[in-house]
């Protein structure tokens, strides 16, 4: 016999919901940012006075709701926008550091022009967090006056500063002053300058970053010239600076790179070689192919592919037989971007349904343009029906029996992938067609295709 809970039972339940309810309901309504007299303030000058006893940017990253006053307060003032501006920035004469940092946040979170000067005021602050909190987000490249000041920051005392003043010139590519500063004169005397910061090892990083992203070969060979940091991280920010520069002058060095103690700066060492497009890093590129670690030799064979030079054939061959998908991947999709005919059977060796590799794979055979596939990517596509890659790449191939083999697998797999090909391949739409409607219409325009064929599918062209 199931109890049904009595009326005393339900009251008990209720009481003890109120208890755990209202002493939070109180010491939230507590928390607000509240005047002297006891009532929540919406005044500017007494919200900046509750921006203390925590730093306002951690609090803000932790993304957990915080009902403390100073975070209630922030709010307040960020909802204010300029109106605030006036209060926050006479909060900056305050002699509490964490307070000015904190307004400094705020200053940056609004970012408008109002905020400006105020946050140059902070730039000279006696606090070296203060400055590098203020000099990292002004606007360097399309206001003179924090340009300034930023390029004197880049000499402070503090390397904290000087490493805030270098990523505040850092160029975001999908920011607004991408292309602003694509006809800003300025990026020379800049990278320059920020040049001198690779000798400190402190600001080395920092310095690399920025470099890259300003574009300007005068920092290739100061670059190359710190490749021996002691710290690996730091080789791979300089990598990866060398090759956002795309100036074939640093390839040797980073050519010497790819011999690196650790392996994620060779794998980056390749990736960057890669980038730079240098035939002559393809002999290095090809031992790579060999190295121990399997992320490396995919990084390697990626870099040939995108170097494009033939006599990395016969090594990308031999990396599809590599014990890493990964390896026979990047491989595969070398040799396709190669187009060397001699890595056509190869491939075809390795195309499987279900495996890791087979879609590059697929997609590899498809930038032959060679009947020589049909048949393998046929075979495939009937084992995985929706792949994307295998049905373009039969698509890609202007053969009559790539349509053959489209329209088989349409009726056999109602494969939607193969529809959408034939339609690429001969102009006609079959996406909402069943299989036996495309049947039909095979039957009545079969001869259109396939006495067209000059030749079997499976005898390759000649070049």
């Amino acid at each position: 016999m199931i109890r049904r809970p009595g009326i005393t039972s339900i009251w008990k339940v209720a009481i003890l919901s109120m208890l755990l309810v209202v002493p939070a309901l109180t010491a939230a309504m507590s928390n607000q940012a509240r005047g002297e007299d006891g009532r929540p303030t919406t005044a500017p000058d007494e919200l900046v006075a509750k921006l203390v006893k925590e730093d306002l940017s951690q609090s803000f990253q932790m993304h957990v709701i915080s009902r403390t006053s100073a975070v209630q307060a922030a709010e307040a003032l960020l909802k204010m926008g300029d109106d605030a501006v006036p209060a926050l920035a006479s909060g900056l004469e305050s002699k509490d550091e964490l307070q000015r940092l904190n307004i400094v946040y705020l200053l940056n979170c609004v970012g408008t022009a109002a905020t400006v000067p105020p946050r140059l005021k902070a730039a000279g602050d006696e606090s070296a967090r203060v400055r590098a909190a203020a000099v990292r987000r002004l606007p360097v490249w399309s206001d003179d006056v924090s340009g300034k000041a930023v390029i004197k920051a880049l000499k402070d005392q503090d390397a904290g500063v000087r490493n805030a003043a270098a990523a505040a010139f850092a160029i975001r590519r999908d920011g607004p002053q991408a292309t602003k500063i694509a006809k800003n004169a300025s990026k020379y005397s800049v990278a320059s300058l920020i040049v001198l910061l690779l000798s400190d090892p402190e600001t080395r990083d920092q310095a690399a970053e920025t470099l890259g992203s300003i574009g300007m070969n005068v920092a290739v060979r100061p670059l190359v010239k710190v490749l021996d940091d002691e710290r690996w991280t730091v080789r791979e920010t300089i990598l990866e600076a060398l090759g956002n520069l795309n100036d074939k002058q640093a390839t040797m060095g980073v050519v010497a790179s790819l011999r690196d103690d650790n392996a994620s700066v060779r794998s980056c060492a390749a990736a960057t070689l890669g980038q730079l497009g240098d035939i002559r890093a393809v002999p290095a590129l090809m031992h790579s192919l060999t190295d121990p670690e399997s992320f490396v030799r995919r990084d390697a064979a990626a870099a040939l592919g995108r170097i494009g030079d033939r006599r990395a054939v016969p090594p990308l061959i031999q990396s599809l037989s590599d014990s890493s998908d990964q390896v026979v991947a990047a491989a595969g999709e070398a040799l396709g971007k190669i187009g060397d005919p001699a890595a056509i059977k190869p491939l075809i060796g390795v195309l499987r349904p279900g495996g890791p590799a087979g879609e590059p794979i697929a997609a590899a055979l498809g930038q032959f343009h060679d009947p020589v596939a049909v048949e393998p990517l046929r075979l495939y596509l009937v084992g995985q029906p929706e792949s994307r890659r295998a049905a373009e790449a039969l698509a890609g191939i202007p053969h009559p029996d790539a349509v053959a083999a489209l329209i088989q697998v349409s009726i056999e797999c109602n494969s939607h992938q193969s529809k959408i090909a034939l339609e690429l391949l001969i102009g006609h739409s079959f996406a909402f067609e069943s299989p036996q409607n495309i049947a039909m219409w095979w039957r009545d325009h079969r001869a259109e295709y396939l006495p067209a064929a000059t030749q079997p599918a499976g005898a390759r062209r000649d070049e």
